[in-house]
């Protein structure tokens, strides 16, 4: 069961990014956030109170992912085994192997280019 199930109100909450502008002063891009019934409800209410040119985007927000601390997940970067001297010499293979075909598909790709503007020269100078 959600957090927002047990002491929600039945709004949700939606964040926007609005551009404020007042006279003489210029203008200045901030975060509002709202609670409504929907995401159309949150848009028609921040364009009466901002103008509709001044809604940049909207999303909402969940009670839940605003709870927990935001940080770096230690799930994302895994420590890599250090390889041994054979599957060193393995990788480096396939590098280099890898390398030279993809040296190769160039030069066939530039070979053909140039064969297709030399017989577009050939046409041009025929009588």
């Amino acid at each position: 069961m959600k957090i927002s199930e047990v002491v929600g109100d039945g709004l949700m909450s939606f964040e926007a990014m609005v551009r404020c502008a007042v006279d003489g002063m210029g203008a200045m891009t901030t975060r509002v956030q709202i609670r409504c019934d929907g995401l159309s409800l949150a848009r028609y209410l921040l364009a009466r109170v901002y103008g509709r040119a001044n809604i940049l985007s909207i999303h909402q927000t969940v009670l839940e992912k605003s709870i927990k601390p935001v940080g770096p997940s230690p799930s994302i970067i895994r420590p890599i085994k250090p390889m041994t001297p054979s599957q060193g010499m393995k990788k480096a293979m396939a590098d280099t192997k890898r390398a030279i075909s993809k040296k190769n598909r160039k030069t066939k790709a530039i070979n053909r280019v140039r064969d297709a503007q030399n017989q577009l020269a050939d046409i041009n100078r025929e009588p």
